[in-house]
């Protein structure tokens, strides 16, 4: 075999391996996405969702607790104090999540940034504490800053917590990106309309402009419910139901019946804040339980095939990998053998003898004059 045969043999080889590493590359990819995909849900719910849902429930009870304050033109209470602690708490959760480098997040930036947003909003809620402490806040424009507070709070959802179309993100995402994200809506929906009427029966004032405000959030409220409910799996949508037509939401929809219904003059005629007060936790309570409850249903019937996946995955990546190693390693040592074979054939050659024999030399002639002299008689 010639050194031009051998060359050229090496470099079919190195264009094989090298289609060969790409066709790996791009399975390992293909086959990952829904792992990765699967690592920044859960991720994005463990370290972020929860402390998010914890953070806009605890604005929303200081709300309503600094609306109450308020109507009633008492000082700083006791209960609004540790309605305070409760969202520092959550807030100081969601700095440690923009603080923190979390690998299965580094496909969620845009995550972060919304987070970022956040914090930076909760960094001016002390301003709004301070304008209520001091009587410079009006009511309205308290619950204006709180609004604004929680609105950036729900942003931080997005397409990010489950964006591969992949059927085990998608029924994690139902739960997480809809259900969590439209039971919020309900929630904070339901939230503001608590505000509205407890600020109402501690001695706020209760016109045509709150009755309308009441009246949309009712509408909301109801409507982001049956949407949710839709983007339930099976057994959620079955919970979702129960909890419509159950205790927990009758006294609530037979109170709000009531303040649509009355003219704007008596609408409050015989309601308690002790009966609302009751009405309404029992509601957000059994939001806040489905949300949780669901959430877990879809983590234990993800986990099955969760394992699946990552056995898949590792199948491709792992043991593709070594195939294409073996591959290349095996490729490696003929192109070896071949250009050894070449060399030992050309060392068996035998040497070319150099020829080293003179041209012959003419006799010289007695007598005879060398060219270019010549002879003086």
């Amino acid at each position: 075999m010639t050194r031009d045969e051998v060359r050229l043999i090496r470099t079919r080889l190195a264009v094989l391996a090298a289609v060969l590493v790409t066709l790996w590359s791009y399975a390992a990819y293909v086959s990952s996405q829904d792992a990765i995909d699967l690592l920044r849900v859960r991720a994005l719910a463990d370290t972020l969702g929860q402390p998010i849902d914890r953070l806009i429930l605890g604005l929303q009870t200081e709300r309503r607790i600094t609306v109450e304050t308020m109507a009633g033109a008492e000082q700083t209470t006791p209960a609004l104090v540790g309605a305070r602690e409760g969202t520092d708490r959550a807030a100081a959760e969601i700095r440690e999540f923009t603080r923190g480098r979390d690998l299965r997040l580094l496909s969620a930036g845009t995550v972060r940034e919304r987070a970022g947003e956040l914090v930076r909003r909760l960094d001016g809620l002390g301003t709004t504490r301070s304008q209520v402490d001091t009587g410079r806040l009006d009511q309205g424009a308290a619950v204006g800053g709180y609004d604004e507070v929680i609105d950036v709070a729900f942003r931080v959802y997005g397409p990010e917590w489950g964006a591969y179309e992949s059927g085990l993100a998608a029924d994690t995402r139902a739960v997480i990106a809809l259900a969590r994200a439209r039971e919020s809506l309900a929630r904070e929906s339901l939230a503001r309309e608590d505000t509205l009427v407890s600020a109402a029966l501690t001695g706020a004032r209760f016109g045509v402009d709150e009755r309308r405000r009441l009246t949309a959030l009712v509408s909301i409220q109801r409507y982001a419910r049956t949407e949710a409910a839709a983007g339930l799996p099976p057994d959620g949508q079955a919970e979702h139901q129960r909890l419509a037509t159950g205790p927990e939401f009758a006294a609530l929809l037979a109170l709000e019946d009531r303040l649509l219904q009355a003219g704007t003059a008596n609408a409050l005629a015989g309601l308690t804040i002790q009966g609302w007060r009751a009405a309404t936790d029992a509601a957000l309570g059994a939001l806040q339980a489905l949300v949780t409850n669901t959430a877990r249903s879809s983590v234990e019937r993800a986990t099955p095939d969760a394992a699946v996946l990552i056995a898949r995955t590792g199948a491709v990546v792992g043991l593709g990998l070594i195939v294409v190693l073996v591959l290349l390693l095996s490729w490696a040592g003929t192109v070896r053998r071949l250009t050894d074979e070449l060399t030992s054939t050309n060392a068996d050659l035998p040497a070319p003898v150099p020829d080293t024999s003179a041209p012959a030399q003419e006799p010289a002639t007695p007598g005879a004059t060398p060219s270019g002299s010549c002879s003086w008689g």
